[in-house]
């Protein structure tokens, strides 16, 4: 799996109209998620590349020193953005806030008209979320095999993985089923 890039997250359609104000040197990181947070201390609940929304209910009353800690702790404890919805709390980004961001070229995503949530979190959650073609499975098991014969792991591997599955009795073949045309070639009669 080959996780987005914020420019990614961006480009998909219900991020339409989000503006980036700050951080545009990071647009090429990957992110693991996307959260919604109204809390100051959101930071502790992170795990890195995250995403995060908000609608600045809490930022709208924090003092300014306050909101300079919360971009610090964020770009500290390895979120990827914050996306603000300038539209009930906040109407403009405050302005330490800002300076604190490009300080730290963090990125910070404006939304000046109002967005669902819903849909920005379920759109980058699927792209988030989507397969990307695997490698070539033959090709993993050739290279397991071959580090298992280099290492001398390759009979105990054998005996504890696959010997409870060979040591099964053979199964007939399933007869064939009326409704397929053909059968496969160990079932043809």
């Amino acid at each position: 799996m080959s996780l987005p890039t914020l420019r990614e997250i961006l480009a998909l359609p219900a991020f339409q109209g989000a503006e980036l104000v700050s951080g545009h040197s990071r647009l090429q990181e990957p992110v693991t998620w996307v959260h919604v947070s109204e809390v100051m201390d959101a930071s502790r609940f992170l795990s890195g590349g995250e995403l995060l929304l908000s609608t600045g209910l809490e930022l709208a009353r924090a003092r300014p020193e306050t909101r300079m800690a919360f971009i610090r702790s964020l770009a500290e404890d390895g979120a990827q953005g914050l996306a603000l919805e300038l539209v009930q709390w906040l109407h403009e980004v405050p302005g330490e806030m800002l300076q604190t961001s490009r300080l730290l070229e963090f990125p910070i995503i404006v939304f000046r008209s109002e967005v669902r949530f819903a849909d920005l979190t379920r759109a980058a959650h699927q792209r988030i979320l989507a397969k990307v073609t695997p490698p070539d499975e033959e090709l993993l098991l050739e290279s397991l095999l071959r580090a298992l014969v280099e290492t001398g792991r390759s009979a105990g591997f054998v005996q504890r993985q696959l010997g409870p599955l060979l040591s099964l009795p053979p199964r007939r073949a399933a007869p064939c089923s009326r409704r397929w045309r053909s059968c496969s070639p160990r079932n043809s009669t």
